[in-house]
């Protein structure tokens, strides 16, 4: 049995888009998406946010950062991936991410052209670190 990996998500981003770019010079953009949905009924009922830490990478991040702001609505399909690493004091440290690779700009901004409004790479391209990575530069 082949597994399946894909995540969708609409949000708002938590604060501005963090781009940073790896060791070879390609754009990595980190958000904080806040997901809101409402539990129970009627008077009982409870907003819960969940947050979701999300990643773009190369033309992705870069229309990200031009495009995205805190506040920000946004649509994304990408999958989750896992990252461990072990930081500077020897702690081992773990990350759930969603990788995206697709996304829809929810606000309409008068700076955005239509044309950008949605992004989806080729198929051929992937949105992993080449392992070049991290750190970031």
């Amino acid at each position: 049995m082949r597994g399946f990996n894909r995540v969708i998500l609409a949000g708002r981003l938590g604060q501005d888009p963090e781009v940073r770019h790896t060791q070879s010079g390609k754009a990595v953009a980190n958000i904080s998406l806040a997901v809101s949905a409402k539990r129970g009924s009627g008077e009982q009922a409870q907003e819960q946010t969940h947050w979701f830490t999300c990643v773009f990478w190369e033309q992705a991040a870069e229309l990200i950062q031009q495009y995205c702001a805190k506040g920000s609505s946004i649509l994304l399909e990408g999958r989750l991936q896992t990252r461990s690493w072990e930081e500077v004091d020897g702690n081992k440290r773990t990350a759930v991410e969603v990788v995206a690779d697709r996304f829809e700009f929810l606000d309409k901004k008068e700076d955005s052209p239509p044309q950008q409004q949605t992004y989806k790479p080729p198929p051929q391209e992937k949105y992993d670190d080449p392992g070049d990575g991290l750190p970031f530069s």
